[in-house]
């Protein structure tokens, strides 16, 4: 999969901090909690491999780090050109305590889940398509 006004003030994680519109209350399972409940039971080998170094600053809004992610990475049927937001919140895997901000999204290329975070001086980001 990987081939990768003023901005609001970044929450206690280091995660983006969604618009208010952007972020919807969940009730029940969704693509998030499916991709989430994969990857533990991976045992956190899912963390592994190459990911794209972003400029984005850390208080970057989502659509923004989204967007940096999305010029640098490319998927099977190349480079993902439009996507909106549909869902975005903060999750957090196995025994890591700091949460990794989770965002659901419709693209030209399908649905998919995209978990990132800021880390040190850049943003790690990791799809997943649907």
């Amino acid at each position: 999969m990987v081939s990768s006004s003023s901005p609001p003030a970044p929450s206690s994680t280091g995660a983006p901090s969604p618009p208010p519109s952007a972020t919807t209350p969940t009730t029940g399972g969704n693509a998030i909690d499916t991709v989430v409940s994969r990857l533990e039971a991976s045992h956190g080998l899912w963390v592994n491999g190459a990911f794209p170094k972003l400029d984005s600053p850390p208080g970057a809004k989502t659509d923004e780090v989204l967007q940096a992610m999305f010029a640098r990475t490319s998927f099977d049927k190349g480079r993902v050109k439009t996507f909106k937001i549909v869902e975005e919140r903060d999750v957090t895997l196995g025994g890591d305590p700091k949460a990794y901000h989770a965002a659901r999204l419709e693209t030209d290329q399908g649905n998919m889940v995209v978990l990132m975070r800021f880390e040190s001086n850049t943003w790690w980001t990791r799809a997943f398509q649907q």
